[in-house]
Parts: structure tokens; sequence; C-alpha cells
């Protein structure tokens, strides 16, 4: 298997190998979409700022809060860096970002992020190059696990694990980290 120098892939080599993917009728071993769980950290050298890191790519997050622990980000923008082409975007909209549910891509191109406001709540992908809202799924009142490229949510559940919930379905994302028509999935551009 090649792997990309420090993690990273050119854009064309990535392009090519979701088009590969998207259109073979053999299967890829490895999913553009696996995502990938981050958490993020406490920059040391910027007070209030928290870094979530994979590869060439750095979601940061703000934080007005000085009360320990810091489980949540609800001042924007979350900013997406691509330390390897030096550009960043900015999601200026949403709503209150969680810190240990923050998904990246194998490849890097995509972002996933918990988003919720009062009692809504929802996964949210967007597009690391630009910062555009690709799909969204609401997972209000819902328990939701990532497994690879799969997104398992179950409602009407007894307790916080999917094992309990009476309704489960699963979302499989395809190789630009998007479900199936007909999926509930509620897809953007």
């Amino acid at each position: 298997m090649i792997q990309a120098p420090n993690g990273g892939w050119p854009a064309i080599i990535r392009a090519v190998a979701i088009a590969v993917c998207s259109l073979s009728s053999v299967a890829c071993s490895v999913s553009p979409c696996r995502l990938t769980r981050l958490t993020a950290q406490p920059a040391a050298d910027r007070p209030g700022e928290f870094i979530a890191a994979q590869g060439r790519l750095e979601v940061i997050f703000h934080s007005d809060s000085t009360t320990a622990p810091i489980e949540v980000f609800p001042e924007p923008p979350v900013i997406v860096t691509d330390t390897v082409r030096e550009t960043e975007c900015r999601i200026e909209e949403g709503g209150i970002w969680i810190r240990d549910a923050v998904y990246v891509s194998k490849l890097g191109q995509t972002l996933m992020l918990k988003e919720y406001s009062g009692s809504n709540g929802w996964l949210a992908l967007y597009r690391t190059d630009d910062c555009v809202k690709i799909a969204e799924i609401d997972v209000s009142g819902a328990r939701w696990a990532v497994v690879e490229s799969r997104v398992v949510v179950g409602s009407d559940c007894s307790n916080d694990d999917l094992a309990s919930c009476r309704s489960v379905r699963s979302i499989d994302l395809d190789g630009a980290c998007r479900a199936p028509a007909g999926s509930n999935w509620n897809r953007k551009k």
C-alpha cells in the first residue's frame, strides 16, 4: 500500500481516489470517508483556543469560558486550517459544538461536527477546503455512533447505550461522505 508523505494527499490524487472508489465495481479496501474521532486539546500558546488535528488538518475552536472542564464551544467561528497548503476557511454558523465529537475523514476532505441548539442536535458534515456544509442528520433526542464510514442512529432508547434503543438505523457514507438518497440524511450541495 502506498502511503502519502506526511499523511496528506495532493488534491488531484485525492480526487482520483474518490472517483475510482465511487465509480468502480470493485470494492475499495479503504473508504475515503472513513471517519476518525479527534478530541480538541487546549492550545498551549493561545489561551481560549482548542485544536483537533489530524495529518495536515487543524480544526480550531474558541471558548471564552474559564471554567474547567471545557466540553462545548459556543463561540464561532470554527477555523479549519490546511497546514500543507497554508489555507484556512471558517464555519461561522452552527449551534454549539461538542469538544469530543469532532471527526475527520481518512483523506482529510470532510469534517463532521456534532452541533446542538437547545433540545435540537445534528451531525453536520463540511468540506475542509472551503467549509461548505454538505450534509446533516437530525440526532435530536437520539443516540448515535460513528463506525468507520457508517453513522448509526438509535431512537426510543432506555439509556445512553445504542444497544438499548428500540429503533436503530445505519447510514453508509459514500466516497464523498454523503449518504444515499432516501436515507433521511439532509443532503446539502
